[in-house]
């Protein structure tokens, strides 16, 4: 950030102005403002159960179902609102 605050570019400065904590979003795949797709990294450690290194997600619905869910969103992309830019 401050590599660009430095730059003497008036579209970065542009950008930079625009750039401020007031925004509020949401989830919402019919009308979004951005969409973004992530590559997939999902987190399944391996616990110790019974002496032996067992993945979380073969111990808990939980964590599997979580997984599921992560994974489907990294695939598909987060579609995001914009509701307010203050």
């Amino acid at each position: 950030m401050h590599l660009l605050r430095l730059s003497e570019d008036q579209e970065v400065k542009t950008l930079l102005n625009q750039i401020h904590r007031g925004v509020n979003v949401k989830e919402a795949k019919s009308e979004y403002d951005l969409h973004r797709r992530n590559k997939v990294r999902l987190i399944d450690p391996s616990v110790l159960y019974e002496n032996k290194l067992i993945s979380a997600s073969k111990l808990s619905e939980d964590v599997k179902r979580m997984n599921e869910k992560a994974k489907e969103k990294a695939e598909n992309g987060m579609y995001v609102k914009i509701i307010s830019n203050l």
